[in-house]
């Protein structure tokens, strides 16, 4: 389970200016928790990412519901991803007019 926690805060936490910034929408879930925990990290480098990990088991009911959310959105997303990249491959070697 270690790796998905990672994985989620991956991909919750490309944008951690909405998280200090923007205590309203959908980073409210964790904003309290980011600004308990994590407010004097450095954003870059997978700082904040490493810091709210660390933090996993004291993170609010809400904060966690967000998190699994987002690892969902971003397992689909690459799932796509790779569905694009498989069907691009698969099409430029059916190509006969060599």
């Amino acid at each position: 389970m270690k790796p998905l926690i990672c994985i989620t805060l991956a991909a919750f936490f490309f944008s951690t200016s909405a998280l200090a910034d923007e205590p309203n929408g959908e980073s409210s879930a964790c904003h309290d928790d980011f600004q308990k925990y994590c407010k004097d990290v450095k954003p870059g480098g997978g700082r904040i990412m490493r810091c709210m990990a660390k933090h996993k088991a004291d993170l609010s009911g809400d904060c966690v519901e967000f998190l699994k959310q987002k690892r969902q959105e971003h397992q689909e997303m690459r799932k796509e991803k790779k569905e694009e990249q498989n069907s691009g491959s698969s099409n430029q070697g059916s190509d006969s007019s060599y």
